[in-house]
């Protein structure tokens, strides 16, 4: 199973917040990080941004799926009133890093990878669909809030679709 086979698993989630997490992983290639720092006051619902605190302390604007802003308006209709985090435990504080990585973790058990499902595979898939879809790597960069374009390079190559088929058949 491939991880677009886990977000079409992850739709079918109950909790809003748990899919809110899988669609914006998918759809923005965010760190954990940042996705765990995301507060009320750094959405922008109508125009599908998020102001992110990446690494190096640096704030860098990160867009997401129409879908995504579905979700995230479904998980903040549900918080308190005020800015607070986006993201909060059972216990409504804001929900740690290790709580975000157990949701994708539940969800690459569930999808039955036979490998554990991390946040940062999203965060790789992301940039090489950009990549394969023929988006030039400075917009990459941009996205992954890379301030080097060499350390984007990585993604660079672009599968063909016999090579796609092939580690597929091989790997998954």
């Amino acid at each position: 199973m491939t991880v677009v086979e886990a977000k079409l698993l992850a739709q079918r989630l109950s909790n809003i917040r748990d899919k809110a997490i899988a669609e914006l992983f998918d759809a923005s290639g965010i760190r954990v990080g940042e996705l765990y720092g995301l507060s009320k006051n750094d959405i922008n619902l109508k125009d599908r941004t998020a102001w992110v605190l990446g690494k190096g302390n640096k704030h860098r604007l990160a867009n997401f799926s129409e879908y995504g802003a579905f979700l995230l308006e479904q998980v903040i209709i549900k918080l308190a009133p005020g800015n607070g985090p986006v993201f909060v435990s059972q216990r409504k504080g804001r929900l740690s890093i290790g709580g975000i990585q157990a949701v994708i973790t539940k969800l690459g058990k569930a999808a039955k990878l036979g490998r554990k499902l991390h946040p940062h595979i999203f965060r790789h898939t992301f940039a090489s669909n950009l990549v394969n879809k023929g988006a030039d790597l400075q917009v990459v960069a941009d996205e992954l809030g890379h301030e080097k374009l060499k350390t984007a390079a990585i993604y660079g190559r672009v599968l063909k679709p016999e090579v796609l088929n092939v580690y597929r058949r091989c790997m998954e």
